[in-house]
């Protein structure tokens, strides 16, 4: 089965968003749907770019669910990635940054 992307988006058009695009995950999102707007197959797209078929079906099946929104990094949305440091100790850490190492350092 021949899957396609979905889009009145050139395949030039979506080689320029990759290249463009400077999230390291978004990147290669960009990449999968340039390649198969350029008439590779999911598989050739796979091995290309060291991923799974099923990986790249998935990526087209987001983009053609909700388009540009879906390539984003979702991890950023997840409710659990909260940063590990309050934002006291995120301010005691960048003060702490700015000194020189204790004792001298290495």
């Amino acid at each position: 089965m021949r899957v396609e992307v979905k889009s009145e988006w050139t395949a030039e058009t979506l080689h320029d968003r990759y290249r463009h695009t400077q999230d390291p995950v978004e990147r290669p999102h960009w990449h999968i749907l340039w390649l198969l707007k350029a008439d590779k197959s999911p598989r050739e797209v796979a091995v290309l770019l060291g991923y799974t078929a099923r990986w790249v079906r998935m990526i087209i099946s987001r983009w053609n669910a909700q388009g540009a929104a879906e390539i984003r990094d979702h991890r950023y949305a997840i409710a659990e990635a909260k940063p590990l440091l309050s934002l006291e100790q995120q301010a005691e850490l960048a003060e702490a940054l700015q000194q020189p190492p204790a004792e001298g350092g290495l």
